[in-house]
């Protein structure tokens, strides 16, 4: 399913997955892929049944909390704010689940608590490059916030960034500087 998901192959990855389930049900990390590829193939009635199918096996399977989270910010997003905070007491050192709820905050309208949530993530040892696009995208950044443009100039010294993550970083700066 991994493979064909990465081809952006989703039916076949969902057909994969579902195969999968059938020879392997107890595997609630399979279902998290499910409904990641339901995710990816704009299915959320179909992820948020992968999710609770393996909500109803573990309540506090932490990656299906995520990715019922992810599904239910459009149309639930109270609901939404609920399950990932959930999911981040059950794993509050991950920089991913912060940077997750910043997103669903931020789209809710509630721009105060999602920059405290993109801070959050960037201090967590986890912490994802995107949180930084995050965190510029909440508010127009003013000469108080000069550390955390400062702290994301020292970011872009870091050698061991991939391509990827030193363009996130620049369109971050941009922002910032916007």
């Amino acid at each position: 399913g991994r493979a064909l998901g990465a081809q952006d192959k989703l039916d076949e990855a969902i057909d994969a997955y579902q195969q999968a389930i059938k020879l392997s049900p107890q595997r609630l990390d399979i279902r998290c892929r499910l409904g990641k590829a339901y995710r990816d193939l704009g299915n959320s009635p179909g992820a948020a049944m992968a999710y609770q199918s393996a909500l109803a096996m573990d309540q506090n399977f932490v990656p299906a909390l995520r990715g019922m989270a992810i599904v239910e910010a459009d149309i639930r997003p109270q609901e939404a704010i609920k399950t990932i905070r959930k999911a981040i007491a059950l794993a509050p050192a991950s920089g991913d689940l912060h940077e997750v709820l910043g997103s669903i905050l931020r789209e809710a309208g509630q721009f105060d608590r999602a920059f405290d949530a993109y801070r959050t993530a960037l201090t967590l040892p986890d912490k994802k490059i995107s949180s930084y696009y995050g965190l510029v995208n909440i508010r127009k950044f003013t000469g108080a916030d000069q550390p955390i443009i400062n702290e994301i100039l020292s970011v872009l010294e870091q050698r061991s960034l991939s391509a990827s993550e030193r363009a996130t970083i620049h369109f971050a700066l941009g922002k910032a500087f916007d």
